[in-house]
């Protein structure tokens, strides 16, 4: 019996495989923003690469326009301006912020401490949930969280008994474990507003338009948008061939939630630490030693038993 309940868990379907190619494509996006993050400014980089994240949703939003009238004060479809405000903290707060600590996470701590710690954006979604979902804490997810610790604890004592990508990596650490924090928090309010009936990428147009203008307003205010040219042709093309992965990524994962459960297609999403972390040490020349690989492991293994621990959760209160 206990053979049949694990081989039910670990049972790929079409979900499974989309969110395994979801997760092989996050690797090679964040494997190239940290090649293109090296240089120029972090705002101009950050914008960038959202560029074809934005492209993408407008013309997917264009494509079906009738959900945008969830927006509109005056169609009696609207969503109300709660869900309005909620959207506009997403918009004007999460989402820049969560774009520019990627590129400073990836510029300052490298692929291996940087990916390792964006995969604790489902302990940090768990954890609002049981805030203000009122979701269940359990013994399980309690683990999770515990692993998790134990594995960025090996993985700081790894970058101080090495190499260290930097002499800055624990700001790339502070900006990664931010970069969870703000993808854990948009996970919950991207699955509000969606229950809500608004439409998957009128809510990508409103947060990443919102976001590139942000961050737009912050480049002015610091130097100007020609700091864009700084940037060396390389790089530009690095970033916006990385943008693209990302929007492709995400369009694989959505569609993996569609097909199974969003704790099971999150459970191999994070593989893309694994992934990622293979290609930074074969081809990029990080250093990875015995404390790094066993931090990354437990990172990863305790997302997922969070992860499992939710599904199981969801199917207990969903008979």
């Amino acid at each position: 019996m206990t053979a049949l309940r694990l081989s039910n868990r670990l049972r790929f379907g079409r979900g499974e495989w989309l969110a395994l190619g979801a997760a092989i494509t996050y690797g090679v996006s964040n494997t190239l923003t940290r090649v293109g993050a090296t240089q120029g400014d972090a705002l101009a980089g950050s914008i960038v690469r959202l560029l074809p994240l934005v492209l993408m949703a407008l013309g997917m939003m264009a494509w079906r326009p009738k959900h945008a009238v969830r927006l509109l004060a005056w169609r009696p479809e609207f969503v109300g301006w709660r869900d309005i405000g909620w959207l506009t903290f997403y918009s004007l707060v999460v989402t820049p912020l969560s774009q520019l600590s990627i590129f400073l996470a990836l510029r300052f701590g490298g692929v291996l401490v940087a990916v390792s710690l964006f995969s604790t954006f489902p302990l940090f979604g768990a954890l609002i949930a049981i805030r203000f979902l009122g979701q269940a804490f359990n013994r399980r997810i309690g683990a999770g969280i515990v692993t998790c610790l134990l594995g960025i604890t090996l993985l700081t004592l790894g970058q101080y008994s090495g190499r260290p990508f930097s002499p800055l990596w624990p700001v790339g650490a502070v900006c990664a474990l931010l970069a969870g924090l703000t993808w854990g928090t948009s996970a919950n309010l991207s699955g509000h507003l969606l229950r809500r009936g608004l439409d998957v990428y009128t809510l990508l147009v409103v947060t990443t338009v919102t976001a590139v203008v942000v961050l737009s307003l912050g480049l002015t205010a610091a130097g100007g948008v020609n700091v864009i040219s700084a940037f060396r042709g390389t790089d530009l093309w690095t970033l916006l061939a990385a943008g693209l992965l990302n929007g492709l990524a995400q369009a694989m994962l959505w569609s993996a939630f569609g097909l199974t459960t969003v704790a099971s297609a999150g459970a191999i999403k994070t593989l893309d630490a694994v992934i990622a972390s293979a290609i930074a040490v074969s081809l990029l020349g990080e250093v990875i030693n015995v404390f790094v690989a066993l931090g990354i492991a437990f990172i990863v293994g305790g997302v997922i038993v969070v992860q499992l621990a939710r599904r199981a959760e969801g199917r207990q209160s969903h008979p």
